[in-house]
């Protein structure tokens, strides 16, 4: 009997609140990406920045989106901790590769060689660098291919 009691008032309290996350992620949805990328900015390196890299991620994937989805991965992996970094490069490349573009998949795979970077694991970021700098090399992106070799002359 007080089991059920305590479960009954432990779901009356929190019901009302999962409902009101549920409805801010739906509302956060229907904004633009440049608003929700907004509020990332202004909750970096917060806790309250979850909600809005979530929205970002799921708006994006709601729409089929696979450039922003690139981008709710790349927000996600400057919000994370270390361990968790990997992961959300890895499902950046996944995207990217979905798309054929050859300057997506090459900047998402140069963000990993940054990761790696970053996690001074240096020889691995040199071969995601290499990589990426085979695949920008055939882009019209200047900015891309500078960046790649700026990454790669850092670490020689």
């Amino acid at each position: 009997m007080t089991i059920r009691l305590t479960f009954l008032i432990f779901t009356t309290l929190l019901y009302p609140f999962s409902t009101l996350l549920g409805q801010r992620n739906d509302t956060l949805i229907s904004k633009s990406y440049d608003f929700i990328y907004g509020r990332i900015e202004q909750h970096s390196g917060k806790k309250s920045v979850m909600p809005y890299l979530q929205a970002y991620l799921q708006k994006a994937k709601n729409e089929q989106n696979d450039e922003e989805i690139i981008n709710g991965y790349n927000n996600y992996i400057y919000e994370v901790d270390y361990s968790q970094m990997l992961t959300y490069a890895d499902s950046m490349i996944y995207a990217a590769e979905r798309t054929d573009s050859n300057e997506l998949i090459g900047s998402a795979i140069l963000t990993k060689g940054i990761v790696y970077y970053s996690r001074k694991e240096h020889n691995k970021a040199l071969d995601y660098y290499l990589i990426a700098n085979r695949l920008i090399a055939t882009t019209d992106n200047n900015y891309l291919k500078f960046k790649t070799q700026y990454n790669i002359a850092h670490i020689k």
